[in-house]
């Protein structure tokens, strides 16, 4: 079993420890749960939101909180595991990927409706709102991958470099929905942080942005030489799905630039 360590700072570029939780499901638990997980999965979230509770409310400082974070992100994420576990189990597959659109919708509107958190402070609430577009669209691909997997087969000589992308697109993934979650609790239960803290919240959650680049990269050693011969413009008539399609590439080819890739 993979060991946990500390996870970085908000500042640090260090990819948080792969965690032996799985993929993470759709941040917000689906209805219709049968009844046997329904009880399981309001059993963990009650402590994960407890521990969430902590991480909030409990710092002051953006010291205190890095100090709290790093004492409470592995128990995070194994109840976090547990629930995503319980209900990847109990849904088909082949609805996950609607499960996460209808999840993160409702993440976003939270989040723009909000007039406590983010009251005031748009610029702020922008960047949450950025962060989370950039999260659903990195767990959404990463879904992809995960569905691929019995079905593509890498050169040997790529399989590790594979693994590795793997390894930090699941730890990317977990970091930034913890700060997601942490703030959808906040929001939830009307509690106002810190300026210190939020700060913190909101520079977690833009690893989204990381996680997105990396599971990018991943998906590319599969499928950029079949991609590259389709024309978007026929595959994508929907001008909002040319657009987001567009602006993933501009983001991953910037990221590119700025961290040159160490593939072999």
């Amino acid at each position: 079993m993979n060991t946990l360590h500390e996870p970085p700072t908000s500042s640090s570029s260090e990819v948080p420890s792969i965690l032996p939780s799985g993929t993470p499901g759709p941040p917000v638990e689906p209805l219709g749960l049968r009844q046997d997980p329904a009880k399981i999965v309001e059993e963990l979230k009650v402590q994960r939101d407890t521990t969430i509770f902590r991480l909030l409310m409990s710092a002051r400082s953006a010291q205190e909180f890095r100090s709290l974070r790093s004492e409470l992100f592995q128990k995070y994420v194994y109840l976090s595991g547990a629930i995503s576990n319980v209900v990847k189990s109990d849904i088909d597959p082949r609805d996950l990927e609607e499960l996460l659109s209808s999840a993160y919708a409702g993440l976003e509107e939270q989040i723009r409706s909000d007039a406590v958190l983010f009251d005031g402070q748009e610029e702020a609430r922008s960047d949450a709102l950025y962060s989370v577009d950039a999260l659903h669209r990195a767990q959404a691909l990463f879904c992809q991958i995960v569905e691929s997997l019995s079905g593509t087969r890498l050169e040997e000589s790529l399989q590790r470099y594979d693994a590795q992308l793997n390894f930090e697109a699941v730890s990317y993934l977990w970091f930034a929905l913890l700060h997601l979650q942490a703030i959808m609790f906040a929001i939830d239960a009307k509690l106002m942080p810190s300026a210190e803290v939020l700060k913190e919240l909101l520079a977690g959650l833009r690893t989204s942005t990381r996680a997105y680049a990396v599971v990018r990269e991943t998906w590319g050693l599969r499928f950029d030489h079949t991609f590259n011969e389709i024309d978007l413009s026929t595959a994508l008539p929907d001008s909002e799905s040319g657009y987001l399609a567009q602006q993933s590439e501009c983001e991953y080819l910037h990221f590119l630039k700025s961290n040159p890739s160490q593939r072999p």
